[in-house]
């Protein structure tokens, strides 16, 4: 049995987003297990999880609402022939093998569970017709061919951008922007002789600038990455810099850690910092 949400249900432009078992995460930002890039829709705006049994949907930072059936929820168990609309993008969610439930049942009200009502948008906005992720062109599907089964399985499959490759880059350009900043206070105070403690500070934002140069958008897991990466290389500009300088030694005090932890602070806050 699989589970799918089809956008733009009954038009031309109809495609399919093919749940997987377990996680499946939707936003616009390239680290989500499927991308819809549309204004409406969050960088990280729901996520679904698939079991044997369920699909239980979870609204996330979704600026612009998450309905079933034009109900705001931000937890719903879906069930076949459910309409979901995230934002403005229209979807319908199927399950192979199963008919949709009778219009009585789909409605929230008559048996569909809302376990907390979204305090966001109370109406959701027009919807309007999305194409997939431009690195990827599935083809289109047809009114009746997206209600028949054996013949969606003949059309391409909707776009994913895994999120770890992101993630991944991320962290390699987050160890490369703390090991520069790491050497460079180093060298201010092996060879300019610097004693100053606020370049802590400085390790910090330079990599968290390294991890968003290569993922290319922020998110809380690199946000994560980099405050812990911007920590243990500034312990070790700490260490390199007491340990060739006797000057640089003794004016260690309370305020290099606040430095410090200022730069951890800021390396999250960069590499976090998402925009919806």
């Amino acid at each position: 049995m699989s589970n799918r949400l089809l956008v733009n249900p009954g038009t031309p432009q109809a495609w399919k987003i093919e749940l997987r078992p377990g996680l499946n995460r939707i936003g616009r930002g390239d680290s989500n297990d499927f991308v819809i890039n549309h204004p409406s829709i969050a960088t990280h705006h729901c996520e679904l999880i698939v079991t044997e049994s369920t699909v239980l949907l979870t609204s996330l930072d979704a600026t612009h609402g998450t309905f079933v059936e034009r109900v705001p929820v931000t937890e719903f168990q879906l069930h076949p022939g459910h309409h979901v609309q995230l934002g403005s993008v229209d979807m319908v969610f199927q399950t192979s093998g199963l008919p949709d439930l009778p219009d009585a049942v789909n409605l929230p009200g008559d048996g569909a569970r809302i376990v907390v009502a979204n305090p966001g948008p109370t109406t959701p906005p027009p919807p309007v017709p999305v194409s997939p992720h431009p690195n990827h062109q599935p083809g289109a599907i047809s009114n009746t061919t997206a209600a028949s089964e054996h013949s969606t399985a003949t059309h391409a499959e909707i776009a994913t951008t895994p999120g770890r490759p992101a993630l991944q880059r991320g962290a390699a350009g987050a160890i490369a922007g703390g090991l520069i900043g790491m050497f460079a206070w180093y060298f201010l105070v092996r060879v300019a002789e610097s004693d100053s403690d606020w370049f802590a500070w400085g390790v910090g934002a330079m990599t968290a600038f390294g991890g968003r140069f290569f993922a290319r958008e922020g998110s809380h897991a690199l946000g994560m990455v980099c405050g812990s990466l911007a920590l243990m290389a500034s312990l070790g500009g700490i260490y390199l810099g007491a340990h060739h300088s006797e000057a640089f030694k003794s004016n260690l005090s309370l305020f290099t850690f606040l430095w410090l932890f200022l730069g951890v602070i800021t390396a999250y806050k960069i590499a976090a910092n998402q925009k919806d």
